[in-house]
């Protein structure tokens, strides 16, 4: 179970975020306080190493640098682009300096399944925690949650409907409903770890800074939509074109969601769904005879 604490302490980060602006100032710092801890525990489980140290204390300044409004607007830019370059190889795991937590490994959820393995990372999880910490404007959910819920309903079951339908033309998956063990694991990592941290860069980050940027031209929003969903789809390159094509579709089914409702947490709500029903009622994560290319 301890190597499980430092992870716990990281995802406790993402709700403590929606706190800071509560009038309680220990509150306000909660999420800081729940990062150091999780730091900690890190280094002391072996999960970080000191150059991944290095890479986090180096990563954490350029995403502060860049979201300080006092510092001069070049410094700005010249560390937001640092940044965005470090999140990019940070969320591929091509960093030095960690060392991932396996808690699932070459489980079969049905015959015809390839083998999955689920592990915790702090790399990538740190760069969600950087962007909504010190980059992404502070989340105010209650001032608009009735509309965000409205439209999140409404567009949820075509995002789902889109992706369930390229999977199965692409023959990755099919209808297999099943009993998933370690599902409350699963839940756990995916949602705030996995969707939290990939929808804080493509949508919070890359989406946002890009619609914006575009936001004198007509379809400037709807661009920045594309564009930020065929990087999500090619930032999931290692599973082939057919992968790359399934990624944009979800890629943009997300940015839709939060295109329409401004709200990150819209989006990752979202991509949670998808995922949880990919992993309840379809082949996960992948068919055994799928190819790559």
């Amino acid at each position: 179970m301890n190597e499980f604490i430092p992870f716990i302490f990281l995802s406790l980060i993402f709700p403590l975020l929606w706190w800071r602006d509560h009038h309680r100032v220990w509150l306000r710092y909660a999420w800081l306080i729940a990062l150091l801890v999780a730091l900690a525990g890190g280094v002391y489980n072996g999960n970080i190493l000191y150059p991944g140290l290095v890479v986090i204390v180096t990563v954490g300044l350029l995403a502060w640098s860049a979201g300080c409004a006092r510092l001069p607007m070049l410094l700005r830019w010249i560390s937001g682009a640092g940044f965005i370059v470090c999140a990019l190889v940070l969320g591929l795991h091509r960093m030095p300096g960690f060392v991932p937590q396996v808690i699932m490994q070459n489980v079969l959820f049905t015959a015809t399944a390839q083998a999955y393995t689920l592990s915790l990372h702090f790399d990538k999880t740190l760069v969600g925690v950087f962007i909504l910490g010190w980059w992404y404007p502070r989340p105010l959910w209650h001032t608009s949650w009735r509309a965000t819920v409205i439209t999140l309903l409404r567009s949820l079951p075509v995002v789902i409907a889109s992706v369930v339908l390229v999977s199965v033309l692409l023959g990755y998956v099919r209808f297999e409903p099943k009993l998933v063990p370690g599902l409350g694991r699963w839940i756990w990592v995916n949602l705030l770890l996995t969707c939290t941290a990939e929808e804080a860069f493509f949508r919070g980050l890359i989406q946002r800074l890009l619609m914006l940027g575009w936001s004198h031209r007509p379809l400037g929003k709807w661009m920045a939509t594309a564009i930020a969903a065929i990087l999500f789809g090619l930032a999931h390159a290692g599973g082939g074109g057919g992968y790359v094509l399934l990624a944009v579709t979800a890629g943009f089914g997300y940015g839709t969601v939060y295109t329409l409702t401004g709200r990150i947490e819209a989006s990752i709500v979202c991509h949670f769904s998808v995922n949880l029903i990919h992993i309840l009622l379809f082949t996960y994560p992948a068919l055994t005879f799928v190819g790559r290319g």
